[in-house]
């Protein structure tokens, strides 16, 4: 295989090779965890430093570290791999038309949203809810997100953003303070009184697809 600059690349399993003898440090260990044999681990590590022209481990008593060569591949290998498997499971939803990729602050699926998805089990089963948390979201992928739950409306032009709900926050001391607070008060001084905070949660959304409305079922969750 080759890239677009003309250089040759090695094939996936001997990069998954790679990336597994060096994070556990051990040939075997890599052979255990692929279903290989450490022999057929050993081939494709000197079929990589074949290619490459350079030595990647050095022998530690029974297992391998890796040589400042390796550990830059590594980082590298790593990574893509990393990536490779997140791509596999961005598109894992779009088996299931009958799915909604839901995007919303951690605090809010934790404390409001998984609470109620038995419920939404229970009258749409054949509906799969797929939910990613994420602290600020202030545009929806069109290709990934169905729904966003932001604090802060999200104005584009292909968004329908609406109030979802209003939550409220109240300041909450010990009762000495509380005692000097009503005090300050009383005596005509501008104090830090707790007062309501109101935030309006709202609810952004991509106008209906060509295909039928995604709804849910089964949840899973992304950090």
């Amino acid at each position: 295989m080759a890239n677009e600059r003309g250089r040759s690349l090695p094939p996936i399993n001997t990069l998954m090779a790679f990336e597994s003898a060096g994070r556990l440090g051990s040939f075997s260990e890599a052979a255990d965890e692929l279903s290989l044999t450490q022999s057929a681990i050993s081939q494709q590590i000197r079929k990589l430093e074949d290619l490459i022209e350079q030595r990647l481990f050095f022998r530690k008593g029974s297992g391998v570290r890796l040589t400042k060569a390796g550990g830059l591949l590594f980082e590298t290998i790593s990574k893509m791999l990393g990536d490779l498997a997140a791509g596999f499971d961005r598109i894992e939803p779009y088996k299931n038309e009958d799915s909604a990729l839901l995007v919303c602050p951690a605090d809010f699926a934790q404390g409001w949203l998984m609470a109620r998805l038995g419920d939404l089990h229970r009258i749409r089963p054949a509906v799969e809810v797929w939910v990613i948390t994420r602290d600020e979201a202030r545009a929806i992928d069109r290709i990934d997100v169905d729904l966003i739950v932001s604090r802060r409306p999200i104005h584009t032009a292909d968004v329908e953003s609406v109030p979802l709900m209003e939550d409220k926050s109240i300041a909450v001391c010990g009762r000495g303070l509380a005692h000097g607070l009503r005090s300050s008060h009383s005596r005509g001084r501008r104090t830090c009184t707790p007062s309501d905070a109101r935030g309006r949660a709202r609810l952004g959304r991509i106008p209906a697809r060509q295909t039928a409305p995604r709804q849910a079922a089964q949840s899973r969750c992304y950090d």
